[in-house]
């Protein structure tokens, strides 16, 4: 989507994503800048790549934590983010904005740019190109920009799958380009209001035919000083330095052993306990998890059995969780600016910290 504005819609945006589970998330005209953090746009499960302009402009691309991901270089005249993501085939993810009437030369980069990946790899290439005059039944275009976009199109074997309005004034502004027809099935262009994202483009859906990755625990483990067996650890390494340690003549070599004995005295005798990250950040309540299964339920009911009932109940149940998580995220830190005033509780630190890392 072209958000146009993340930082004012960043509750909207955040219940959107987390109430879709989306794999990836491609974003235009962020207008973000160093002083946003990456978890402040997604707490948690996603890998955030941006492309910051510092005042209006930028892209953001988001990964789930469970998809191996990098970020390639693009080039630096274009407004594009690349990542390269592996599944069972790879996958060039680009994200593109183009300002309106674009100088040619921008074009060209971007075809040649692309061609490097054409013959090995499919392609996804998403955005904002402004170039509504392009006939894409005929792959023609009545301005020199969109002549030379069709050439890029043709270059680079580019079908464009994208056949409605993505703009309230009812240009085809927003597009999906792929060299594999094959890997896009369920676009669907969705009226942004629906979202709740006050953005004058409307927001594209669609899935990708590779199998799912399987889900993976993030599973971080935590050690416990303070209720470990330091008599026993201390008798364990004491011996085990004597024994090692005692006629080794080199120095590299002795403080290898040294550590690698505190190591093993650790294991053994500090007590530790593995931790799962939460799947949802921390002001996502018990209710709202409620409703959000609810919701999941509505969304498989109309894609079973459209009708305009089911679809109504699905509208009214979207408008609904919007509300409760942004009234969930400002009652919980409203709690802990009220309980910090209150008792020095140090518990907005920690929630500080989260974004920061």
């Amino acid at each position: 989507m072209n958000i146009r504005s993340i930082v004012n819609k960043l509750s909207s945006f955040q219940t959107l994503i987390y109430s879709h589970n989306f794999d990836f998330v491609a974003i235009t005209e962020t207008w973000l800048s160093s002083n946003i953090f990456d978890n402040e746009i997604l707490p948690t499960n996603y890998t955030i790549y941006r492309n910051d302009r510092g005042s209006r402009g930028g892209g953001v691309l988001a990964v789930r934590d469970n998809i191996v991901s990098k970020v390639l270089p693009s080039p630096t005249n274009i407004e594009m983010l690349t990542v390269e993501v592996e599944l069972p085939q790879t996958l060039i993810l680009c994200i593109v904005y183009l300002p309106p009437n674009p100088n040619v030369s921008l074009i060209q980069s971007v075809s040649s740019y692309l061609y490097q990946f054409q013959q090995s790899s499919n392609i996804v290439l998403l955005g904002d190109f402004n170039l509504p005059d392009i006939d894409w039944d005929t792959l023609c275009g009545s301005t020199i920009a969109a002549e030379a976009f069709c050439d890029t199109c043709f270059e680079n074997n580019l079908s464009q799958l994208i056949s409605c309005s993505t703009h309230i004034h009812g240009n085809t502004l927003d597009l999906i380009l792929t060299n594999n027809d094959d890997l896009i099935d369920s676009i669907s262009v969705s009226d942004i209001d629906n979202l709740c994202i006050k953005s004058d483009h409307y927001a594209i859906t669609f899935e990708l035919s590779f199998v799912q990755p399987q889900p993976t625990e993030n599973i971080s483990q935590h050690i416990y000083f303070s209720k470990a067996d330091f008599h026993g650890m201390n008798s364990y390494i004491s011996k085990s330095m004597i024994v090692n340690c005692l006629f080794l003549s080199d120095v590299e070599a002795t403080w290898d052993m040294i550590k690698s004995i505190i190591h093993e005295a650790m294991m053994l005798f500090i007590p530790k306990i593995q931790i799962r990250s939460k799947q949802y950040p921390k002001w996502f309540s018990r209710d709202l998890r409620h409703q959000l299964k609810c919701l999941h339920t509505l969304r498989r009911k109309h894609k079973c059995s459209p009708s305009e009932h089911n679809a109504s109940r699905l509208n009214h149940a979207e408008e609904m969780f919007q509300q409760s998580a942004a009234a969930a995220k400002s009652n919980y830190e409203t709690a802990l600016i009220t309980n910090y005033a209150n008792s020095s509780n140090l518990a907005i630190y920690h929630y500080i910290r989260s974004f920061t890392n």
